[in-house]
Protein backbone atom coordinates (compact mmCIF):
# COMPACT_ATOMS: atom_id res chain seq x y z
CA UNK A 1 0.00 0.00 0.00
CA UNK A 2 1.47 3.19 -0.97
CA UNK A 3 1.21 6.45 1.40
CA UNK A 4 1.98 9.65 1.06
CA UNK A 5 3.90 9.24 -2.32
CA UNK A 6 5.18 12.19 -3.98
CA UNK A 7 6.76 10.68 -6.83
CA UNK A 8 3.42 9.19 -7.61
CA UNK A 9 1.93 12.56 -6.90
CA UNK A 10 4.37 13.68 -9.54
CA UNK A 11 4.21 11.22 -12.10
CA UNK A 12 -0.16 12.12 -12.21
CA UNK A 13 0.39 15.50 -12.69
CA UNK A 14 2.76 15.37 -15.53
CA UNK A 15 0.15 12.80 -17.31
CA UNK A 16 -2.43 15.54 -15.99
CA UNK A 17 -1.08 18.36 -17.43
CA UNK A 18 0.00 16.63 -21.07
CA UNK A 19 -2.66 14.18 -22.06
CA UNK A 20 -5.27 16.66 -22.81
CA UNK A 21 -3.75 17.56 -25.78
CA UNK A 22 -4.69 16.56 -29.41
CA UNK A 23 -2.24 15.79 -31.94
CA UNK A 24 -4.27 15.11 -35.73
CA UNK A 25 -2.80 14.05 -38.41
CA UNK A 26 0.85 15.19 -39.41
CA UNK A 27 3.43 13.90 -41.37
CA UNK A 28 7.23 12.60 -40.64
CA UNK A 29 8.61 15.86 -42.11
CA UNK A 30 6.50 18.05 -39.90
CA UNK A 31 6.76 15.82 -36.60
CA UNK A 32 10.73 17.28 -37.11
CA UNK A 33 10.30 20.46 -36.89
CA UNK A 34 8.52 20.14 -33.70
CA UNK A 35 9.61 20.64 -29.71
CA UNK A 36 9.95 17.11 -28.41
CA UNK A 37 8.24 16.78 -24.90
CA UNK A 38 8.87 13.78 -22.76
CA UNK A 39 7.88 12.49 -18.94
CA UNK A 40 9.68 9.44 -18.04
CA UNK A 41 11.25 7.17 -14.94
CA UNK A 42 14.43 6.82 -14.37
CA UNK A 43 16.41 4.21 -12.32
CA UNK A 44 19.96 5.45 -11.31
CA UNK A 45 21.54 8.18 -14.07
CA UNK A 46 21.13 12.07 -13.18
CA UNK A 47 18.44 11.08 -9.97
CA UNK A 48 20.50 8.91 -8.53
CA UNK A 49 18.18 6.45 -7.20
CA UNK A 50 14.61 6.78 -8.87
CA UNK A 51 13.47 9.90 -10.01
CA UNK A 52 10.51 11.00 -12.64
CA UNK A 53 11.52 13.11 -15.34
CA UNK A 54 10.29 16.13 -17.52
CA UNK A 55 12.17 16.31 -20.81
CA UNK A 56 11.96 19.24 -23.70
CA UNK A 57 14.18 20.71 -26.39
CA UNK A 58 14.66 24.41 -26.34
CA UNK A 59 13.76 25.06 -29.62
CA UNK A 60 10.67 23.45 -32.78
CA UNK A 61 13.42 20.63 -32.96
CA UNK A 62 13.64 16.59 -31.63
CA UNK A 63 17.27 17.40 -31.42
CA UNK A 64 19.76 20.05 -30.02
CA UNK A 65 19.79 22.29 -26.94
CA UNK A 66 17.08 20.86 -24.26
CA UNK A 67 16.87 20.44 -20.45
CA UNK A 68 15.22 18.01 -18.06
CA UNK A 69 13.96 18.23 -14.52
CA UNK A 70 12.77 15.66 -12.25
CA UNK A 71 11.82 14.51 -8.66
CA UNK A 72 13.12 11.48 -7.05
CA UNK A 73 12.55 10.11 -3.52
CA UNK A 74 13.79 7.37 -1.73
CA UNK A 75 12.77 5.76 1.67
CA UNK A 76 15.05 3.17 3.81
CA UNK A 77 14.94 2.93 7.26
CA UNK A 78 16.05 4.87 9.37
CA UNK A 79 16.13 7.69 6.49
CA UNK A 80 14.96 9.09 3.22
CA UNK A 81 16.09 11.16 0.95
CA UNK A 82 14.41 13.83 -2.10
CA UNK A 83 16.25 14.47 -5.09
CA UNK A 84 15.59 16.99 -7.86
CA UNK A 85 17.79 16.40 -10.92
CA UNK A 86 18.33 19.39 -13.32
CA UNK A 87 20.55 19.57 -16.39
CA UNK A 88 20.81 20.80 -19.80
CA UNK A 89 21.53 18.30 -22.89
CA UNK A 90 22.16 18.27 -26.05
CA UNK A 91 21.00 15.81 -28.71
CA UNK A 92 22.81 14.12 -31.87
CA UNK A 93 20.57 12.04 -34.04
CA UNK A 94 17.52 13.28 -36.68
CA UNK A 95 14.44 11.48 -36.36
CA UNK A 96 14.02 8.79 -33.34
CA UNK A 97 17.69 7.69 -31.93
CA UNK A 98 19.71 10.11 -30.36
CA UNK A 99 23.35 10.08 -28.70
CA UNK A 100 22.68 12.51 -25.54
CA UNK A 101 25.28 14.79 -23.58
CA UNK A 102 24.27 16.59 -20.41
CA UNK A 103 25.85 18.23 -17.13
CA UNK A 104 23.76 19.82 -14.65
CA UNK A 105 23.61 19.47 -10.68
CA UNK A 106 21.04 17.32 -7.89
CA UNK A 107 19.95 19.20 -5.14
CA UNK A 108 18.86 17.12 -2.32
CA UNK A 109 17.63 16.91 1.45
CA UNK A 110 19.00 13.71 2.67
CA UNK A 111 17.50 12.51 6.50
CA UNK A 112 19.11 10.33 9.11
CA UNK A 113 21.49 7.78 8.53
CA UNK A 114 21.31 7.61 4.38
CA UNK A 115 24.80 6.84 2.75
CA UNK A 116 24.97 8.89 -0.25
CA UNK A 117 27.98 11.22 -1.09
CA UNK A 118 26.83 14.76 0.57
CA UNK A 119 24.83 12.98 3.76
CA UNK A 120 26.01 13.18 7.04
CA UNK A 121 25.03 10.26 9.50
CA UNK A 122 22.42 11.22 12.17
CA UNK A 123 21.32 14.80 10.96
CA UNK A 124 19.60 16.34 8.27
CA UNK A 125 21.49 17.79 5.10
CA UNK A 126 20.91 19.75 2.19
CA UNK A 127 23.40 19.54 -0.20
CA UNK A 128 24.17 19.11 -4.19
CA UNK A 129 26.20 16.91 -6.34
CA UNK A 130 27.13 17.83 -9.68
CA UNK A 131 26.18 15.37 -12.58
CA UNK A 132 27.37 14.61 -16.25
CA UNK A 133 25.20 12.05 -18.58
CA UNK A 134 26.31 10.10 -21.90
CA UNK A 135 23.48 8.18 -22.89
CA UNK A 136 21.61 6.88 -25.89
CA UNK A 137 18.20 7.54 -25.90
CA UNK A 138 15.22 6.63 -28.26
CA UNK A 139 11.95 9.08 -28.69
CA UNK A 140 9.25 8.28 -31.04
CA UNK A 141 8.85 10.54 -33.55
CA UNK A 142 5.23 12.25 -32.37
CA UNK A 143 3.66 10.40 -29.72
CA UNK A 144 5.17 7.08 -28.03
CA UNK A 145 7.70 5.28 -26.18
CA UNK A 146 10.25 7.11 -24.86
CA UNK A 147 13.29 4.95 -23.27
CA UNK A 148 17.13 5.48 -22.67
CA UNK A 149 20.29 3.70 -21.07
CA UNK A 150 23.11 5.96 -19.51
CA UNK A 151 26.33 6.43 -17.95
CA UNK A 152 26.11 9.16 -15.56
CA UNK A 153 29.58 10.43 -13.65
CA UNK A 154 28.04 12.14 -9.81
CA UNK A 155 30.86 14.12 -8.86
CA UNK A 156 30.99 15.72 -5.00
CA UNK A 157 30.58 19.64 -5.28
CA UNK A 158 33.26 19.98 -2.29
CA UNK A 159 35.79 18.01 -4.04
CA UNK A 160 35.16 17.00 -7.48
CA UNK A 161 38.12 14.02 -7.45
CA UNK A 162 35.44 12.17 -5.94
CA UNK A 163 33.69 10.75 -8.38
CA UNK A 164 30.36 8.11 -8.23
CA UNK A 165 29.70 6.50 -11.22
CA UNK A 166 26.27 5.39 -12.14
CA UNK A 167 24.19 3.41 -14.88
CA UNK A 168 20.87 5.08 -15.61
CA UNK A 169 17.53 3.40 -17.29
CA UNK A 170 14.72 5.58 -18.05
CA UNK A 171 11.15 4.79 -19.68
CA UNK A 172 8.44 6.87 -20.40
CA UNK A 173 6.44 8.64 -23.28
CA UNK A 174 7.12 11.58 -25.53
CA UNK A 175 4.74 13.75 -26.68
CA UNK A 176 5.78 15.24 -29.73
Amino acid sequence: MIKNCPLLSAICLLFILFSGKSFGQTSPDSLLHQRAQTVFLEAGGAGVVFSANYDTRFSKKRNGWGGRIGIGYFHDRPGSIVLLPIQVNYLFGKTKNFFELGAGITAGSVDDKTDVPFGDDGKTVNGAVATLTAAFRHQALGRGIYYKISFDGIFDTENLHNVFPYIGAGLGYTFR
